[in-house]
Protein backbone atom coordinates (compact mmCIF):
# COMPACT_ATOMS: atom_id res chain seq x y z
CA UNK A 1 0.00 0.00 0.00
CA UNK A 2 1.49 3.39 -1.00
CA UNK A 3 2.30 5.88 1.72
CA UNK A 4 1.76 9.59 1.26
CA UNK A 5 5.09 11.37 1.57
CA UNK A 6 4.22 14.94 0.59
CA UNK A 7 1.48 17.27 1.73
CA UNK A 8 0.11 20.56 0.44
CA UNK A 9 0.55 23.45 2.80
CA UNK A 10 -3.00 24.67 2.15
CA UNK A 11 -6.22 22.91 1.24
CA UNK A 12 -8.00 23.93 -1.93
CA UNK A 13 -10.71 26.50 -1.10
CA UNK A 14 -13.35 24.50 -2.95
CA UNK A 15 -14.13 22.12 -5.79
CA UNK A 16 -16.24 22.78 -8.84
CA UNK A 17 -19.95 22.52 -8.01
CA UNK A 18 -19.59 22.98 -4.24
CA UNK A 19 -22.10 25.21 -2.47
CA UNK A 20 -20.09 28.33 -1.57
CA UNK A 21 -21.87 29.47 1.58
CA UNK A 22 -24.90 28.93 3.79
CA UNK A 23 -26.90 31.92 2.56
CA UNK A 24 -30.37 31.50 1.12
CA UNK A 25 -30.30 28.84 -1.59
CA UNK A 26 -32.74 26.68 -3.51
CA UNK A 27 -31.88 23.19 -4.79
CA UNK A 28 -34.04 21.33 -7.28
CA UNK A 29 -34.15 17.57 -7.72
CA UNK A 30 -33.82 16.66 -11.39
CA UNK A 31 -32.80 13.68 -13.56
CA UNK A 32 -29.82 13.75 -15.92
CA UNK A 33 -30.64 12.73 -19.50
CA UNK A 34 -26.91 12.15 -20.17
CA UNK A 35 -23.66 12.45 -18.23
CA UNK A 36 -23.10 15.95 -16.79
CA UNK A 37 -20.30 17.21 -14.55
CA UNK A 38 -20.44 19.12 -11.27
CA UNK A 39 -20.71 22.91 -11.46
CA UNK A 40 -22.06 22.81 -15.01
CA UNK A 41 -24.93 24.61 -16.71
CA UNK A 42 -28.14 22.57 -16.48
CA UNK A 43 -30.70 23.16 -19.23
CA UNK A 44 -34.30 21.95 -19.36
CA UNK A 45 -34.59 18.45 -20.80
CA UNK A 46 -37.54 17.11 -22.76
CA UNK A 47 -39.34 15.82 -19.64
CA UNK A 48 -40.38 18.15 -16.81
CA UNK A 49 -38.03 16.46 -14.32
CA UNK A 50 -35.08 16.19 -16.72
CA UNK A 51 -31.98 18.33 -17.28
CA UNK A 52 -29.36 18.20 -19.98
CA UNK A 53 -25.88 19.58 -20.51
CA UNK A 54 -25.11 22.36 -22.94
CA UNK A 55 -24.65 21.37 -26.57
CA UNK A 56 -26.30 22.77 -29.64
CA UNK A 57 -29.10 25.29 -29.29
CA UNK A 58 -29.64 26.59 -25.76
CA UNK A 59 -32.92 25.79 -24.08
CA UNK A 60 -34.22 27.14 -20.78
CA UNK A 61 -31.50 27.64 -18.13
CA UNK A 62 -32.53 25.68 -15.01
CA UNK A 63 -29.45 26.20 -12.82
CA UNK A 64 -26.01 24.79 -12.00
CA UNK A 65 -25.32 21.19 -10.99
CA UNK A 66 -24.25 20.73 -7.37
CA UNK A 67 -21.34 18.45 -6.39
CA UNK A 68 -22.55 15.19 -4.86
CA UNK A 69 -20.26 12.72 -3.10
CA UNK A 70 -22.72 9.86 -3.51
CA UNK A 71 -21.94 9.35 -7.21
CA UNK A 72 -20.28 6.03 -7.94
CA UNK A 73 -16.54 5.42 -7.80
CA UNK A 74 -16.54 4.91 -11.57
CA UNK A 75 -17.78 8.46 -12.18
CA UNK A 76 -16.55 10.54 -9.22
CA UNK A 77 -16.71 13.91 -11.04
CA UNK A 78 -20.01 13.67 -12.88
CA UNK A 79 -23.54 12.40 -12.81
CA UNK A 80 -24.38 9.55 -15.20
CA UNK A 81 -27.50 9.35 -17.36
CA UNK A 82 -30.64 8.89 -15.22
CA UNK A 83 -28.86 9.86 -11.98
CA UNK A 84 -30.73 12.13 -9.58
CA UNK A 85 -29.07 15.54 -9.77
CA UNK A 86 -29.20 18.48 -7.37
CA UNK A 87 -29.47 21.71 -9.36
CA UNK A 88 -29.05 25.13 -7.71
CA UNK A 89 -31.28 27.86 -9.12
CA UNK A 90 -30.72 30.34 -6.27
CA UNK A 91 -27.65 30.72 -4.08
CA UNK A 92 -23.86 30.84 -4.46
CA UNK A 93 -21.90 28.01 -6.07
CA UNK A 94 -18.28 27.44 -7.16
CA UNK A 95 -17.77 27.18 -10.94
CA UNK A 96 -14.83 27.47 -13.35
CA UNK A 97 -14.44 30.88 -15.00
CA UNK A 98 -14.36 30.70 -18.79
CA UNK A 99 -12.54 34.03 -18.95
CA UNK A 100 -11.12 36.59 -16.49
CA UNK A 101 -14.00 37.82 -14.32
CA UNK A 102 -14.40 40.29 -11.47
CA UNK A 103 -16.78 40.34 -8.53
CA UNK A 104 -20.00 42.04 -9.64
CA UNK A 105 -19.71 41.12 -13.34
CA UNK A 106 -22.98 39.87 -14.82
CA UNK A 107 -22.86 36.18 -15.71
CA UNK A 108 -23.59 34.34 -18.93
CA UNK A 109 -22.53 31.05 -20.50
CA UNK A 110 -21.20 30.13 -23.92
CA UNK A 111 -24.12 28.58 -25.74
CA UNK A 112 -21.93 25.94 -27.42
CA UNK A 113 -19.81 24.83 -24.44
CA UNK A 114 -21.43 26.06 -21.22
CA UNK A 115 -18.31 27.95 -20.09
CA UNK A 116 -19.18 30.70 -17.60
CA UNK A 117 -18.43 34.14 -19.03
CA UNK A 118 -18.97 37.79 -18.04
CA UNK A 119 -20.03 39.27 -21.34
CA UNK A 120 -23.19 38.74 -23.32
CA UNK A 121 -22.39 38.41 -27.00
CA UNK A 122 -24.00 36.60 -29.91
CA UNK A 123 -22.24 33.41 -28.67
CA UNK A 124 -23.44 33.60 -25.06
CA UNK A 125 -26.69 33.24 -23.17
CA UNK A 126 -27.26 35.60 -20.25
CA UNK A 127 -28.21 34.10 -16.88
CA UNK A 128 -30.97 36.33 -15.52
CA UNK A 129 -29.98 37.99 -12.24
CA UNK A 130 -26.68 36.09 -11.95
CA UNK A 131 -23.34 37.71 -11.17
CA UNK A 132 -19.87 36.64 -10.16
CA UNK A 133 -19.33 36.95 -6.42
CA UNK A 134 -15.51 36.79 -6.51
CA UNK A 135 -12.67 37.57 -8.92
CA UNK A 136 -10.81 34.91 -10.92
CA UNK A 137 -8.69 34.35 -14.00
CA UNK A 138 -9.80 32.10 -16.83
CA UNK A 139 -9.78 28.44 -15.76
CA UNK A 140 -9.86 29.18 -12.02
CA UNK A 141 -12.61 28.64 -9.47
CA UNK A 142 -14.99 31.55 -8.96
CA UNK A 143 -18.17 32.05 -6.94
CA UNK A 144 -21.34 32.42 -9.03
CA UNK A 145 -24.36 34.03 -7.33
CA UNK A 146 -27.72 32.93 -8.75
CA UNK A 147 -30.86 34.93 -7.96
Amino acid sequence: MPIQTSYSRYLAPALEGMIADQQDANLLSKRATAAIGFGKVALQGTAADAIKAVGGAATLFIGVTVRDQSTGANSPDEFKANDAVRVMDRGTIWVIAGENVAAGDRAAFLTATGAFMKATTADTTAIDGARFDSTAVSGALVKLKLK
